[in-house]
């Protein structure tokens, strides 16, 4: 098996993606896969020579070859498995009509019927018959190009970072060393719930007095977390910094926050801050990869940018607790899910074409005997009412049908007769279209369609045929007429669906 590649994929817990599958029914952007019918031929779909993934079906109708490739139900597994993703099929009476190279192997480019797929379980692939009769011997090679996604979850959101790659806190508003229990970086490693000092880390405030000994020390309120499972963008935030203050309205404390795939080279993400509260002793603030456009990110940088100022009307009697950004932890709001991409080739099976090396294979399909037209239903026009009557079966969508109207009934109290188009009057083949302020009289319509339906030149057998295209409904036919009770009888429809 051959390894295409690898990705990361994202699965929210929050989202459920809720997919209908049809069996043996393609995805909306492809053609509706076919029903095989009874006795069509069958060969195992074969991928990476032995993998049985599926079936190949070859029928054929009095104008067309039908090509069928059908991802079994394990393989497809609700479409987390295997789909189709290629397909190339070609048909001949001898080797000598395939695209070979030098070597005798099939030259797939070349094959004359070939689609491109989204990774559907089924594809039905066409094919005219043209100069091909009944009992010719074909020789067929269905290829196709199979993918499927293998994903792993590695860690489930939400979760915090593994290590503390490097911190440095700064000082309290009196300029003095925060508090110890306020001073464990790797409290920020977990979201931990309560009012309690060990579970967050205070940033400190960063150094802003003048003066020479104090100008390398600008940067020294930060942290710094490694994710052995990154943070992946998926659809919406994907990072929230959890920050402690015990009770708002408190002054903003704020750290700006910046993401690395490398730990060198950063981009900034943007601001957190203390008043969007979160439980009761906890405030969030929640970021976007998308925004600085990384797919993920490995470490994430956490600098305090509190304005010592804001915080003068509370010293001294909170001296004690002045120290800035407290993380509590820093949060990926995805699942780590990895995933990889496998490819294989598939063949329909049946003799190699060549003997070593490559195993392409094609097997052979003898063309059937086939019907131009199947009866579908059968049906009784009365002549009695304008009801009529009602196919028990809906026409097919798209699907053209030929009707054949057969018979007599008469009218006038049986004096005269009238079939499906025609009827005698006074002696006289009238065609029963409109006569006075009554339309279409005698004549077997359908209801839904033109109601005059235009039978055609008068028949002495009076058989008549047209034909319709199916809409996906039953349909209703009716004889017109300006009185009812003295007719007798009705008219028979055939129904055949036409076998292109």
């Amino acid at each position: 098996m051959k390894v295409k590649k690898a990705k990361w994929l994202v699965i929210l817990m929050v989202v459920a993606m809720l997919l209908t599958m049809v069996p043996v029914m393609a995805f909306a952007d492809e053609p509706e896969c076919l029903e095989p019918p009874a006795g069509a031929e069958e060969v195992t779909l074969y991928a990476g020579q032995d993998i049985d993934v599926g079936t190949v079906y070859v029928w054929n109708d009095a104008d067309t070859l039908y090509v069928q490739y059908l991802i079994d139900d394990v393989a497809w597994d609700d479409g987390e498995g295997w789909g189709l993703y290629e397909t190339h099929v070609h048909v001949g009476n001898s080797l000598g009509d395939f695209p070979l190279n030098r070597g005798g192997n099939p030259q797939i480019g070349h094959f004359a019927h070939k689609a491109t797929h989204d990774g559907v379980q089924c594809y039905t692939q066409p094919i005219p018959l043209g100069d091909w009769e009944a009992d010719d011997k074909l020789l067929i090679a269905a290829h196709a190009v199979i993918e499927k996604t293998e994903c792993e979850t590695f860690a489930v959101a939400p979760y915090g970072g593994s290590s503390v790659l490097d911190s440095k806190q700064g000082l309290r508003y009196d300029y003095t060393s925060v508090r110890a229990a306020r001073s464990n970086p790797d409290a920020a490693l977990t979201f931990t719930t309560g009012a309690n000092e060990a579970n967050f880390f205070s940033l400190g405030f960063q150094e802003d007095r003048d003066g020479e000994e104090y100008d390398d020390n600008r940067d020294n309120a930060w942290i710094i977390i490694e994710f052995d499972y990154p943070i992946l963008n998926g659809p919406g935030d994907d990072l929230r910094i959890i920050e402690d203050t015990w009770g708002l309205p408190y002054p903003d404390e704020t750290a700006d926050v910046w993401v690395s795939q490398n730990g060198t080279d950063w981009a900034y993400l943007g601001e957190a801050n203390n008043q969007n509260p979160y439980l009761s002793y906890h405030t969030i603030t929640d970021f976007d990869l998308e925004n600085v456009g990384l797919d993920y990110a490995r470490f994430v940088k956490v600098q305090d940018t509190s304005n010592r100022a804001d915080f003068i009307l509370l010293f001294s009697r909170q001296r004690e607790t002045l120290d800035g950004f407290d993380v509590n932890a820093v949060i990926a709001l995805n699942d780590h899910v990895v995933c990889e991409e496998f490819d294989e080739t598939a063949w329909g099976y049946g003799t190699r074409f060549v003997s070593r090396g490559n195993w392409a294979t094609y097997f052979s399909y003898t063309v059937q005997e086939s019907e131009r037209y199947t009866l579908i239903e059968s049906v009784f026009v009365p002549s009695t009412n304008a009801i009529g009557v009602t196919t028990a079966n809906a026409l097919e969508s798209g699907q053209d049908y030929l009707l054949v109207a057969s018979g007599t009934f008469t009218y006038n109290d049986a004096k005269d007769w009238a079939d499906a188009e025609w009827y005698l009057k006074n002696g006289v083949i009238v065609k029963g279209d409109t006569e006075g302020s009554v339309p279409y009289v005698l004549d077997v319509s359908i209801d839904g369609y033109d109601s005059n339906i235009d039978w055609g030149a008068y028949n002495a057998e009076h058989i008549y045929e047209y034909i319709i295209t199916g809409t996906g409904s039953t349909i209703r036919f009716f004889i017109h007429d300006s009185a009812y009770g003295d007719n007798s009888g009705g008219i028979n429809v055939d129904i055949y669906k036409i076998n292109y």
